[in-house]
């Protein structure tokens, strides 16, 4: 019985995939099965003309692990060994932050910093 062998129709092509020889390594191919992935916490924002409002899914979380960060406008959430982090469009007013947990979700309303308001720029 004779084998088929399909041919490489671009033998002269280099093959651009660096890892690809890092991957036959025993050890490597061992250690990235062993490490697991980081969940990203899943959410739901939204925003008026006032404040956004954000809904982060935490299941198996308790109130007393999650941890909000807000410095300006860069926006963290950490919870067990999960940590969201993001932008928003405007500062926020660190003073009126409303945070609510129940359920698994942790409710966040973040006012909008009446001190620096969007400003549109003309491009000329």
């Amino acid at each position: 019985m004779s084998r088929i062998v399909k041919p490489d129709p671009f033998p002269e092509l280099v093959d651009l995939n660096p890892f690809r020889e890092f991957a036959a390594w025993p050890y490597l191919r061992h250690w990235l099965a062993e490490t697991p992935a980081r969940p990203a916490i899943r959410l739901d924002v939204s925003e008026d003309g006032k404040a956004y409002r954000i809904k982060a899914d935490l299941p198996g979380a308790k109130r007393e692990d999650i941890e909000v960060e807000i410095d300006g406008n860069q926006v963290s959430v950490t919870a067990l060994a999960t940590s969201r982090s993001f932008t928003l469009a405007r500062p926020v007013n660190r003073e009126r932050v409303e945070a609510r947990f129940r359920d698994g979700v942790l409710e966040l309303t973040l006012p909008k910093d009446a001190d620096s308001p969007a400003k549109r720029i003309s491009v000329q």
